[in-house]
């Protein structure tokens, strides 16, 4: 601005356009990884906007204009208001920005880190390829049965996990099922949602936070994932419904056990060790009707 000799207005200007653009990325980055915008307005329900970020967002803009408004006032007094103006309201801009931007990082923790439960239903050839009398066909056919409850091998990395992307303790309470079925696995999870948080919250939190996925597809809403829609297949299909109770949520996904569960993962896994596409190797599906199932759910 001072090269086209605007002096203070300029500054001025230029310092009003810088914050409008510093915010708005900032919101667009932040709009990421929380709910800062509702999907639809028609669908917008005030407490649980409050809780995904719209008050912060709110609140952010409604510090820009005022900020602008000083800004334009500062530079009627001359350069030296001006320039003790910016001191001060730099610092501001930069505090109000922080704190905003870890509230709405705050807001990605939707749910309640107590009461989760998983019920997981897998395959015959989930228990592996062992000569076990539980494993026959006779013991399997037609029947279904629990194992490995309160004592299940898997619980610790399931708890491990989850505690490491919560930055909390979490414990789970899972109990595995052995189905009648040769491939396939279903986990229906159960939970609490956090205060003033809707189905909706989840559901988009689930869209950010898989739309960049080649393997995890979020279905449409109100669509269960199924076992055979996934068969051959190294997707994993995953949805989100609303409980009866009160408060409380369900979230359903499929894998074929086989493939995601096993040597797809293991293909995945070093594709990207490499550096290589993670679709590398997957392109042609042993089961090709269920490869025409998945194309079309990802176009839906």
């Amino acid at each position: 601005m001072y090269y086209f000799k605007l002096g203070a207005t300029g500054a001025a200007i230029s310092t009003a356009l810088s914050q409008y653009i510093v915010t708005f990325l900032l919101i667009w980055h932040l709009n990421k990884r929380a709910v800062l915008l509702p999907p639809k307005l028609g669908s917008l329900q005030f407490g649980g906007y409050l809780k995904s970020g719209g008050f912060l967002l709110g609140r952010t803009l409604a510090v820009l204009i005022t900020m602008t408004l000083g800004t334009s006032m500062a530079a009627r007094q001359g350069p030296v208001a001006m320039a003790a103006h910016q001191i001060c309201i730099q610092v501001w801009l930069a505090v109000s920005l922080l704190t905003d931007a870890l509230a709405a990082a705050g807001q990605v923790n939707l749910i309640e880190y107590r009461n989760i439960i998983i019920d997981a239903q897998s395959s015959v050839s989930g228990a592996g390829r062992g000569a076990k009398e539980a494993n026959l066909y006779t013991e399997i056919a037609e029947r279904i049965y629990s194992y490995g409850i309160t004592r299940h091998c898997h619980v610790p990395e399931i708890e491990q996990g989850l505690s490491d992307a919560a930055n909390s303790k979490i414990t789970v309470n899972f109990t595995p099922h052995l189905m009648p079925m040769i491939r396939g696995m279903q986990s229906t999870i159960y939970l609490e949602m956090a205060p003033g948080v809707t189905i909706e919250d989840l559901y988009q939190q689930l869209k950010i936070s898989y739309e960049d996925e080649e393997f995890v597809v979020l279905l449409e809403r109100g669509v269960v994932p199924r076992t055979h829609n996934v068969r051959g297949s190294n997707y994993c299909f995953i949805n989100v419904f609303p409980d009866r109770i009160p408060g409380r949520a369900i979230i359903t996904s499929v894998i074929d056990n086989l493939v995601k569960g096993a040597s797809g993962q293991a293909l995945q896994n070093l594709n990207v060790m490499m550096g290589y596409p993670e679709n590398t190797g997957f392109c042609t599906s042993p089961c090709f009707l269920n490869k025409l199932i998945i194309s079309i759910f990802r176009k839906s």
